[in-house]
């Protein structure tokens, strides 16, 4: 199966474990009409590892879901990949993309939607 049939099934999957009609329309995209304004529309913030807050701790969901837990495991993390890349890694200082969005459908799980926010 190529990646675009894989996509196209998966889409139907979704649509059909979701309950929306077969021809609900789907399409990645980004709000507003510009990219300053796309970037602005966003919920994405560049900061370093120290900056996470509890409640990104939280809706991460791993662990004990507490910013402690959250800490020490991206912190062994990061610090393990920037070593793999042959770079430093500041926990103060190095910037870190983080990601909130909403998982409406998992592939092979019908049911209810589920909500995560994750980092990248």
């Amino acid at each position: 199966m190529s990646e675009n049939a894989a996509v196209a099934a998966y889409r139907a999957e979704a649509v059909a474990a979701l309950g929306l009609p077969a021809d609900s329309a789907t399409e990645a995209f980004a709000f507003g009409d510009g990219g300053a304004l796309a970037d602005e529309l966003v919920e994405t913030f560049v900061a370093p590892l120290l900056a996470v807050d509890d409640r990104f701790a939280w809706d991460e969901g791993e662990g004990d879901r507490t910013r402690t837990w959250w800490l020490d495991a991206h912190r062994r993390y990061f610090a393990r990949r920037a070593a793999a890349l042959g770079l430093a890694f500041d926990e103060a200082a190095s910037p870190l993309l983080y990601e909130r969005f909403e998982m409406v459908h998992k592939a092979g799980q019908p049911g209810q939607p589920v909500r995560r926010s994750l980092n990248m």
